[in-house]
């Protein structure tokens, strides 16, 4: 029986994205037609390009990768893939055919990571400016939610955190030491009835729960290393605690139910698949993704990728942007074919 086939789906596609590109097999040709082509990443510096990439979940194959400024967090909604650029400090929008096409700005935007889906829009986690924003898929502010006004008033360095809401930080690069939080992902949920947005403050190690009518917060879990990505998984949730190394499994009530271990070296992002029983989990700094069996507590198996890869999320296509993006693919390689690379 075919891999793909034990997970309830025919061809399933891993989605993710890479930051640097440059070296990586194919780059150097992608990243050619995408300038001769399209012309739409002569702007990007070297050192910020990226990719988003799929992956044949059967055969671990690379299929598509298309060039980007930065890639970090994403989210598909029904025509469009939302993607933010880390280092430009935007959302990138991609139409059905994986081209850029638009992207949307707010001043508060500053090395930008998560992107999810919120009633209203989208939720996204500025670091640079600690702060957790939500905007309408037209880039308009909807909710905003910043650290330094709720307790967290110092950096790693011990210096004052001061961000104020009249100014632009669209262009001001900050580093991940000079941010209180350095909150990297955000989800919208609901707990006692109240409407919540669940947090990760990677410096402070915990998961919180921010009311979102009054902004005051509730720390759920605590004593973590460097926690990333929150989601939510079959009876509860998961997150990935980069610097120990492990995929935390918590119930509904948030109480870890259990922890993943393995030899990975910082898990960078964890996703439940469908069933409940498996997981793609982002190995980063072994360059690979495991697909992890949680009935025998062990790895289903694995796809490698190369080392000149950074992955920061890992996603899987559902059938809609499966075939989008095959389609892609297949014009890129009709494209290269036609420049003669």
């Amino acid at each position: 029986m075919p891999a793909g086939n034990r997970y309830g789906v025919g061809n399933l596609l891993i989605v993710a994205t890479f930051s640097s590109t440059a070296r990586f097999g194919q780059g150097q040709a992608l990243l050619q037609y995408a300038q001769i082509g399209k012309g739409l990443f002569r702007n990007v510096r070297t050192d910020q390009r990226g990719a988003m990439a799929a992956f044949d979940f059967a055969t671990g194959k690379l299929i598509f990768s298309r060039v980007l400024d930065s890639p970090a967090g994403f989210t598909f909604t029904g025509r469009q893939v939302l993607v933010n650029s880390m280092h430009g400090s935007r959302i990138l929008i991609l139409d059905s055919r994986l081209e850029l096409v638009d992207v949307l700005a707010t001043p508060l935007m500053n090395d930008l990571h998560s992107i999810t889906l919120s009633p209203g829009g989208f939720l996204v986690t500025s670091c640079g400016t600690d702060s957790v924003l939500e905007v309408t898929a037209e880039g308009e502010p909807l909710w905003s939610w910043l650290a330094c006004e709720n307790g967290f008033l110092l950096t790693p360095r011990g210096k004052a955190a001061r961000i104020g809401r009249g100014r632009d930080y669209r262009s001001t690069p900050i580093d991940t030491r000079d941010q209180s939080t350095h909150c990297n992902s955000a989800l919208a949920s609901s707990r006692d009835g109240r409407q919540v947005i669940l947090v990760t403050l990677f410096h402070q190690g915990q998961l919180i729960a921010i009311d979102r009518r009054t902004g005051k917060y509730l720390t759920l879990v605590s004593g973590m290393q460097s926690p990333h990505s929150i989601r939510r998984r079959a009876n509860g949730w998961v997150l990935s605690e980069a610097r120990a190394n492990a995929a935390v499994l918590l119930d509904e009530d948030f109480w870890i139910a259990d922890v993943i271990e393995y030899d990975f070296n910082w898990v960078q992002d964890t996703l439940p698949l469908d069933n409940g029983n498996q997981f793609i989990i982002a190995d980063a700094n072994n360059n690979r993704f495991v697909i992890w069996d949680a009935v025998h507590r062990e790895p289903a198996r694995e796809i490698g990728y190369s080392p000149d890869w950074d992955v920061y999320q890992v996603e899987l296509a559902d059938q809609v942007w499966e075939e989008r993006i095959r389609a892609a693919a297949a014009r890129d390689e009709a494209g290269l074919a036609a420049n003669g690379a």
